[in-house]
């Protein structure tokens, strides 16, 4: 049962906004740190199926590549179902920057999208890049190539919607792509490989990557090699898709324990904002508090009475700044390497919020003169 009505609905209103700027700045921290980390880790697709060949020597996922001339040699493996290579061009787009995948037939056979390539005098748009260039069917595009000093014209064959990075992107033929970037005709940023995980014979795909280096050391040196072609410096590796992109993620120290450790300080700063306005509450009322100390209430009481008033503005502050989260950092854009990122309500950040919250008005009110 609540005690006689000491504190005014008025007077809670700081505590309110306190707990809703709490809410708000701990659910941008988090979602920030966790649609980054999903946006980069989920650039590629994560199908259980997907294996992909790439550089190791690459220090970016979207800078590396690899010969083409392996395909051939992986198409009659035992478990092998479709390749496709793709190469990313980072470009220009109407002096927009952006990038341009390149594509070949087998990549709506591998990805299960409904995605061809456009042919070499077209590009296919993604809708979100398309909006901010305002580009529509039929439109003339200029793009050049930013590691290289290439240029062309396409047309926009048609506007994609997809729900994938290719959103943010131009999607065209490999060739185009590879003019773009400045490379060979036979190199690739990387194959994903399309595969039956109990048929594959993962040693024999090594064994031909490995011999595939060997090769390319030969052509360029000169001199025959001297021992096991495993022992010379890989110029490609199989990885799976659901690793390739923790691996570059987590070489930059950005893993699921700096998500951790970035709530953990979310939370430190803005319970201290917390904590204040509820030892600013629990201070303009201590004379009615005393009062009704003095008329025999007990402490355990008042306590139990405090966190009962000031529960439904906890409730309703930290939905309020749950709810508001995803709505302003979707209406801001937010963008990592050119590409969108998405965020959606997750119910724990609420809940987490909400009990994080209510523990430091409890040490707060628990401390009663």
């Amino acid at each position: 049962m609540l005690l006689p009505s000491y504190i005014t609905n008025r007077s809670l209103i700081p505590l309110f906004l306190a707990l809703a700027l709490s809410s708000l700045f701990y659910s941008l921290t988090f979602y920030l740190a966790t649609g980054s980390y999903q946006a980069l880790t989920g650039y590629f697709s994560t199908s259980k199926n997907l294996l992909i060949i790439y550089d190791p020597r690459s220090s970016t996922p979207f800078t590396g590549l690899v010969s083409l001339d392996v395909i051939d040699r992986l198409e009659n493996i035992t478990g092998v179902l479709a390749l496709s290579p793709e190469m990313l061009a980072p470009c220009t787009v109407n002096g927009h920057a952006a990038f341009a995948r390149g594509i070949t037939e087998n990549f709506e056979k591998v990805e299960d999208l409904p995605v061809e390539p456009p042919g070499i005098d077209y590009a296919l748009a993604g809708w979100k890049l398309a909006d901010r260039l305002n580009l529509e069917k039929g439109s003339i595009i200029y793009v050049a190539g930013v590691l290289s000093d290439t240029f062309i014209v396409l047309k926009v064959k048609d506007i994609i919607e997809t729900n994938t990075p290719l959103d943010d992107e131009i999607v065209v033929d490999l060739t185009v792509a590879q003019w773009l970037r400045g490379t060979k005709s036979n190199t690739a940023t990387l194959v994903k490989v399309l595969v039956d995980p109990e048929r594959l014979d993962h040693e024999k795909i090594r064994e031909i990557l490995a011999a595939e280096a060997a090769e390319q050391t030969v052509r360029k040196t000169g001199m025959p090699i001297i021992g096991r072609p495993a022992s010379i410096s890989r110029a490609a590796e199989l990885i799976k898709s659901t690793e390739f992109m923790e691996r570059y993620v987590s070489r930059y120290g950005f893993g699921r324990e700096t998500i951790i450790a970035l709530s953990i300080l979310a939370f430190l700063l803005s319970s201290c904002f917390v904590y204040g306005s509820a030892d600013l509450l629990k201070s303009r009322y201590m004379r009615e508090i005393r009062l009704i100390r003095a008329l025999g209430a007990t402490k355990r009481r008042i306590y139990i009475d405090l966190l009962l008033k000031t529960l439904p503005y906890l409730v309703a502050a930290s939905f309020l700044g749950f709810a508001a989260t995803p709505i302003i950092l979707n209406m801001l854009g937010c963008k990592l390497l050119l590409h969108t990122i998405t965020f959606k309500h997750d119910l724990i950040v609420l809940a987490l919020n909400a009990i994080l919250n209510f523990s430091i008005l409890s040490v707060s009110f628990r401390k009663l003169k």
